[in-house]
């Protein structure tokens, strides 16, 4: 008998998948419970994760220097005295909460809604009527808030495969993969089917 790896490791992850699965629910969009992401601004492409309060305590509140890829989201930056420059504020992840020097606002949120283009002339794409529609698209990744404004009646079907966690939380790559896909601002194919 010959040893092959290949079937071994198909049969490894066939138990896997097979005992991951168990208790597995599945039900339509309108029953499945909803995260609440109200708290976060609508510009806000992607729901910050929970910290520990500790960590929260821990952070600055005043802001000394803005160094390249800070999370800047939600802070108070109307006195900070320093240049802040196009080149630095495409670094940052910020939203609508973060609060700009005047001399800044425009240049912040011109950069924030060139943010939002998917790119490789999507937006072209949509021009021509060419939008998704008629297309259903399947992803497997992290829990999504379902009511997120970027892809909020999108979904088609929403199957939760932790049977273990009765309150999923909506996780950063979920809701990030969802948006690029079917997001209103955001997405390659907005009139597809999410499930």
């Amino acid at each position: 008998m010959k040893f092959n790896i290949k079937r071994l490791l198909i049969a490894a992850l066939a138990l896997i998948l097979c005992s991951s699965c168990q208790g597995l629910n599945s039900v339509p969009i309108s029953s499945t419970p909803t995260v609440d992401i109200a708290k976060e601004s609508l510009a806000t492409l992607t729901p910050r994760p929970k910290l520990p309060q500790w960590f929260v305590d821990s952070l600055p509140t005043n802001i000394q220097t803005l160094e390249p890829f800070m999370d800047i989201r939600g802070y108070d930056l109307e006195n900070y005295q320093k240049p802040i420059d196009r080149s630095l504020i495409e670094t940052f992840w910020y939203d609508g909460a973060t609060n700009w020097p005047s001399s800044v606002v425009s240049l912040a949120n011109q950069v924030l809604e060139e943010g939002k283009n998917p790119g490789l002339g999507v937006r072209d794409l949509h021009a021509q009527g060419i939008t998704g529609k008629g297309v259903s698209v399947a992803i497997i990744d992290q829990p999504l808030g379902l009511n997120h404004p970027e892809y909020k009646g999108r979904i088609f079907v929403y199957k939760y495969f932790n049977p273990t966690d009765k309150k999923p939380q909506s996780d950063l790559h979920g809701p990030a993969v969802a948006s690029l896909l079917v997001g209103t601002n955001t997405g390659t194919a907005p009139d597809a089917k999410l499930y």
